[in-house]
């Protein structure tokens, strides 16, 4: 066996080890900026998701007919209901 057949030489490696590095440069902020996308379509989503749930009870007609500052039960739980289930999803961002 020659001296040249057992490994790499530190030349390559560092060829290598820049193509990485050159790579590397390219593709993170192309990630960085999709996720940030990503984050404002969930934004935008959450934020019609809640307008639709206010035009929803707002088109339900939740009156107060009887003067006690409430609602009909079952009109007022199906417009909690549905501003709950616009509320609630995962954080936009984790850290």
């Amino acid at each position: 066996m020659s001296k040249r057949e057992q490994g790499f030489t530190l030349i390559e490696l560092m060829i290598v080890v820049a193509i990485i590095a050159i790579i590397a440069s390219i593709a993170i902020p192309n990630l960085l900026s999709a996720r940030l996308n990503a984050n404002e379509s969930a934004a935008v989503a959450t934020l019609k998701n809640i307008s639709s749930a206010q035009s929803q009870c707002q088109a339900s007609g939740v009156i107060d007919t009887n003067a006690n500052g409430q609602a009909s039960t079952a009109t007022s739980v199906s417009c909690r209901a549905a501003s709950a289930s616009a509320t609630t999803r995962a954080p936009l961002r984790r850290r």
